[in-house]
């Protein structure tokens, strides 16, 4: 079998450059592009799409957003998960950025956080449900699968209207979501995550142990609801908002 020139020279590259997933940074063929894992969990667009937004119609929700300037838009892939964590570690030269440590939290009950002035004020949406399997695989509400348990997160999307007479003062660093507070059906203890990426990552708003509660001991259609209190660089609070993890 004739091999090409340029198919021996990615091989040997390979040799001391391996080859890594776009997506999740794991070592994976010199030949391909990204990993099976990330393959299957990557949601690349398809079907019938809407030009105005780019996504498929089925997720679409953009018949209420203001006036758009141009005739069309698509795009090969969402904006979300390792897609997300991709784009970034291209925009800072495939430079992975690590993981923080654990923002300090006096905070000891939801009485305790202070609000920012004229906060709660709704900025800021997440996804509403969460489906989690017996072997601990995650998707979302509409079926689509989810990244893994160490690299999904809980994305946090500002949906300020332009038109909203505070839109310059709620865009200033004051009222960003720096990082959250946890509050957990499965504990009393209010925990303080960082917001990176977009939003926390779901094993820092889910530790293991409650996960595994999740995965192991919850009954098919069983849910709890969690709370993310939207905190700024000062741990004032922005906005309150629940989603609803639910045992597939």
């Amino acid at each position: 079998m004739k091999i090409s020139f340029k198919d021996f020279a990615t091989y040997f590259f390979s040799l001391f450059f391996p080859n890594r997933c776009i997506f999740c940074d794991r070592l994976i063929d010199p030949f391909e592009d990204y990993c099976d894992e990330c393959e299957n969990t990557v949601h690349f667009i398809s079907g019938e799409i809407c030009q105005r937004c780019g996504m498929e119609k089925a997720d679409c929700n953009c018949k209420s957003k203001r006036s758009i300037g141009y005739d069309a838009v698509a795009a090969p892939l969402y904006y979300d998960g390792d897609v997300k964590s991709c784009i970034r570690r291209y925009k800072f030269k495939d430079k992975l950025v690590k993981e923080t440590e654990t923002p300090t939290n006096s905070v000891k009950s939801e009485s305790d956080i202070e609000y920012q002035e004229l906060c709660p004020y709704n900025k800021y949406e997440t996804e509403d449900n969460y489906i989690v399997d017996g072997e601990g695989n995650i998707y979302k509400d509409n079926g689509w699968p989810k990244p893994s348990y160490e690299h999904s997160r809980i994305y946090v999307e500002n949906v300020l209207d332009k038109g909203d007479d505070n839109w310059v003062k709620f865009n200033s660093i004051p009222y960003q979501a720096y990082c959250s507070y946890v509050i957990s059906p499965l504990t009393d203890d209010i925990r303080l995550v960082y917001n990176e990426d977009g939003g926390p990552l779901f094993k820092k708003v889910i530790p293991e142990s409650e996960f595994e509660y999740i995965t192991k001991k919850m009954n098919s259609g069983e849910k709890l609801q969690y709370f993310l209190i939207l905190a700024n660089v000062y741990k004032k609070g922005l906005q309150k908002l629940k989603f609803t993890i639910t045992k597939q």
